[in-house]
């Protein structure tokens, strides 16, 4: 049973892009001043790695309140300190790679199923036919 003083940190990797590719991570720390440090040493790390960090965002919630963080970092926040090709690159890999990993199971298991990519959004500019990141063709 979860304790009324539980925070929990959780920072989300990238799939397929440095180390660490393909996971999540759930720290629980117990108190909030724990958490709070364990974020900021986290969130250090993804702003010392710039574009080449596999980070894409830090939370920090209170057991009671999952849906309200107390904290969050993402790898697109201003202070990450991307070039628009940087960001472009990145968004066009998260927005694939997790699709095109899942398919790739289904192709090696010989399921029927196919997933489609997710919608595009055009606030992340043109729609791509190839990842710049990965040179994945993308295809719909």
């Amino acid at each position: 049973m979860r304790q009324r003083n539980e925070y929990t940190t959780t920072t989300n990797y990238a799939l397929d892009w440095g180390s660490d590719s393909g996971t999540i991570s759930r720290v629980t720390d117990g108190s909030r001043e724990d958490a709070m440090a364990s974020a900021h040493d986290v969130v250090e790390r993804m702003r010392r790695e710039g574009a080449a960090s596999n980070i894409r965002s830090v939370r920090v919630r209170h057991w009671g309140d999952w849906d309200r963080p107390l904290y969050h970092a993402s790898y697109y926040d201003s202070g990450q300190q991307l070039t628009d090709v940087e960001v472009y690159a990145a968004r066009v890999h998260d927005w694939h790679v997790t699709t095109d990993v899942l398919n790739a199971h289904y192709a090696r298991t010989n399921a029927q199923l196919r997933a489609g990519y997710g919608p595009w959004s055009n606030d992340w500019g043109t729609k791509p036919v190839e990842c710049p990141a990965c040179s994945a063709v993308l295809t719909d």
